[in-house]
């Protein structure tokens, strides 16, 4: 029977307070591979998920790999290669990986630490998708004082990068300041830039401008859609094809394109489909009655366009005025939209 997700709160969580983030002193780990199926000679790197470096790197011999390596400092560590996806966290001892090179919810064996971090990758992969976002919160909500909610961050897929640097503000001032971290410090400076306004706000948060092709081939600017008299606001949606979340909100979207259409509401939807894709996109968008404005950015999450608004995970959608050019709101969904449009002053720009 599926665990509950009640029941998970209830223990799972827990089971990180006691984490400590740094070992006393340089120790060493080994890490020693019994993984099945390895292929002989192939390549393996002991990767650190929190700095985005390699440690080390050996290669499969008699079946088998093995690292010996200073573990002073606890991170969250993966390895790459020979068809392996496992993490766990590197600390001083033996860790032991076994079974299948491909069943990530085990992690590693050996200490207590990753016993604890393989028993949340249990829960992790038992919840629906809607459910984890919650867990992590939770779990990063119960560990401010520790490691574990630096690690979780980092490991969650569900978490965008926009979310993760308000859960990391909210951690103990010691794990904020630690070098893992350095990489949200530096999202928290482009984040200010892209923050709905707010009045007092020290940053205005101007929308950055881009060009991207529509379904005929003609580029579409969004400096454009901003500087045309007739658009009061502009709602820039990210999305692709292959995005359920996506999809859930293109009758919101309808809804507000109907509602606000002739009173100066433009929709610019950004997909993130493949060049492959194209062909699909395109048939989506008219079989979907999308008649609002459409680009498509094949770059996806590593286009200059999807830096500039840190958007790392979909959906995403920005409000912009046109008539300061500045962004009032994000992550407008469901409802949520057609509230937040309901207040504002439409009507074309003198």
């Amino acid at each position: 029977m599926r665990t509950s997700i009640k029941r998970i709160f209830s223990t799972g969580v827990l089971l990180f307070a006691v984490l400590s983030v740094f070992a006393s002193g340089p120790r060493r780990a080994v890490v020693q591979s019994r993984l099945t199926g390895l292929r002989e000679g192939a390549k393996v790197k002991l990767w650190d998920e929190m700095s985005d470096r390699c440690i080390d790197s050996t290669y499969v011999a008699g079946g088998t790999f093995r690292f010996d390596v200073d573990a002073s400092q606890v991170t969250l560590c993966s390895i790459k290669g020979a068809g392996i996806s496992r993490q766990f966290v590197l600390e001083p001892g033996e860790l032991l990986l076994e079974g299948s090179p491909r069943d990530f919810v085990k992690g590693a064996s050996g200490t207590e630490l990753n016993a604890r971090f393989s028993r949340f990758l249990t829960f992790y992969s038992q919840l629906y998708d809607s459910e984890k976002p919650s867990y992590v919160r939770r779990v990063v909500k119960y560990n401010k004082d520790n490691l574990m909610s630096v690690v979780v961050l980092k490991f969650a897929p569900c978490i965008s990068s926009y979310e993760a640097v308000k859960l990391i503000d909210s951690v103990d001032e010691p794990i904020r300041s630690l070098p893992y971290t350095q990489r949200y410090r530096e999202l928290r400076s482009r984040l200010m830039r892209v923050e709905p306004y707010r009045a007092g706000a020290k940053v205005k948060p101007y929308y950055y401008d881009f060009t991207l092709p529509d379904a005929s081939g003609r580029s579409i600017s969004l400096k454009s859609l901003v500087d045309d008299k007739s658009h009061r606001y502009i709602l820039i949606d990210f999305w692709a094809t292959w995005c359920p979340s996506c999809i859930k909100e293109i009758p919101y979207m309808t809804k507000a394109y109907d509602w606000y259409k002739d009173r100066g509401l433009e929709i610019l939807c950004v997909s993130w489909d493949r060049a492959a894709d194209t062909a699909k996109w395109k048939q989506y968008v008219k079989d979907h009655g999308m008649v609002w404005a459409n680009v498509i950015d094949v770059a996806g999450a590593k286009s200059k366009v999807s830096r500039d608004y840190v958007v790392d995970a979909l959906p995403v959608n920005v409000l912009i005025d046109c008539s300061t050019g500045m962004i009032i709101g994000r992550n407008l969904r469901g409802e949520d939209l057609l509230n937040a449009l309901r207040p504002l002053q439409f009507g074309k720009r003198k």
